[in-house]
């Protein structure tokens, strides 16, 4: 995908689709494949961004990343690692939900996991929504659950 440099709303950089300013990353092409850097300078991912990719192996974020939309790379059957950066605010619902291969997932201090976030992966952590105050409240889920 390719938009005018005219465009008011959005912008393209190596086919991926952003907002106009390049913080919101809001698209990913279903034909690109392997790992993908998310650019430096992108603070959201937009819901559904990633979802369905079937190419996509691994996806690393810079630090300026804050929110992980809902869906946001859910149903990626070829999706083995994430590489987070060491602090978000947000991962939404169902975000890498059905990513079979799902192996490999930094977890730095999140404040807040949505429902289902790693359903139907092999990553496993309590499916119902967690608001994580500090860091410590998340290690203690961590030796629980990981």
């Amino acid at each position: 995908m390719e938009v005018s440099e005219n465009n008011p709303k959005y912008s393209t950089m190596n086919k991926v689709l952003f907002n106009k300013e390049k913080i919101v990353l809001i698209s990913y092409p279903q034909t690109k494949s392997g790992l993908y850097r998310i650019s430096d300078g992108v603070e959201k991912i937009e819901e559904g961004a990633f979802s369905g990719r079937t190419k996509l192996i691994s996806a690393v974020f810079p630090k300026p990343v804050v929110e992980i939309g809902m869906s946001a790379f859910e149903n990626c059957p070829n999706l083995e690692s994430v590489e987070l950066p060491d602090k978000l605010d947000t991962i939404g619902n169902w975000a890498f939900s059905n990513c079979p291969k799902l192996l490999s997932i930094n977890i730095g201090q999140i404040r807040s996991f949505g429902e289902g976030v790693f359903e139907n992966t092999p990553i496993c952590f309590p499916h119902e929504s967690k608001t994580i105050g500090d860091i410590e409240q998340l290690m203690e889920l961590a030796l629980i659950y990981l």
